[in-house]
């Protein structure tokens, strides 16, 4: 019985699945270094992240696999479920040592599994597309403060990064105290530890007057349906959407 401990990246855990295949061993258990209490009954490895043997793991899974099998087994890491860890490297090793077609398998427990969860992830990716708002803060820069189900920011940023191209801007996820931050040619994740004091500017508050007496022009109030908006805006969503504010949010 062997319990393998990684730094918790994605890049730490792709150095895992390296030695773990190279070794041609199962883990019993996979944690995070952060998140490991001991275990009496299991052999302890604890692997040290080697950006070199991870790129040749995710160029390997994109050739042999392909791209759509890697972004699932990505997507579903994002998660943070606990013991995906485990799901995602019984889907690798059944791709990669069987060369099953994962596509089509719907049987394996594993496969069924990242494949759910890395839909979920994907979900809430696209939904944060369209729900996350910015305030413009003094500086010029824009700030998008949220809290996603998921580690989705560095997912975010691709499309952010093409749509605002000639911003500055910052996606806090408050969540997990990280953020994305977009100098206007390229974009970095970091702790918020290190984002400097955020002041609004001054014409912010005119900004979100001006959108807000938007929103509620545009209602016709006899369509007024909350439980139908409340399918397309969950509530959990609400809490940083600058049309919902000085509203109640379940109404």
């Amino acid at each position: 019985m062997k319990t393998y401990l990684y730094d918790g990246t994605f890049t730490g855990f792709m150095t895992l699945i390296y030695w773990t295949f190279k070794d041609k061993v199962r883990p019993t258990k996979i944690f995070k270094q952060a998140d490991f209490h001991g275990d009496l009954f299991s052999e302890t490895v604890k692997i040290e992240t080697d950006g070199e043997l991870a790129d040749k793991v995710i160029k390997s899974a994109k050739a042999k696999l392909s791209t759509r099998v890697f972004r699932k087994a990505y997507y579903s890491f994002l998660s943070e479920f606990p013991g995906i860890e485990l799901a995602i490297f019984d889907y690798l090793y059944l791709g990669f040592a069987d060369r099953v077609n994962l596509k089509k398998n719907w049987t394996d427990s594993s496969v069924l599994k990242v494949k759910k969860v890395a839909r979920k992830v994907s979900r809430e990716r696209h939904r944060f597309k369209g729900l996350l708002r910015f305030r413009e803060l003094d500086q010029g820069i824009l700030y998008g403060p949220y809290k996603p189900d998921y580690n989705i920011s560095g997912l975010l940023a691709p499309h952010f990064a093409a749509r605002l191209a000639s911003e500055q801007w910052i996606i806090h996820d408050l969540g997990r105290k990280m953020a994305v931050i977009y100098n206007g040619k390229s974009w970095l994740e970091i702790s918020d530890d290190l984002l400097p004091r955020l002041e609004l500017s001054e014409q912010e508050a005119d900004y979100q007057e001006i959108w807000q007496e938007f929103f509620r022009s545009i209602a016709i109030d006899e369509r007024y349906n909350p439980e139908l908006q409340a399918n397309f805006i969950p509530y959990k969503y609400r809490e940083f959407l600058l049309e919902f504010e000085n509203q109640d949010r379940r109404l």
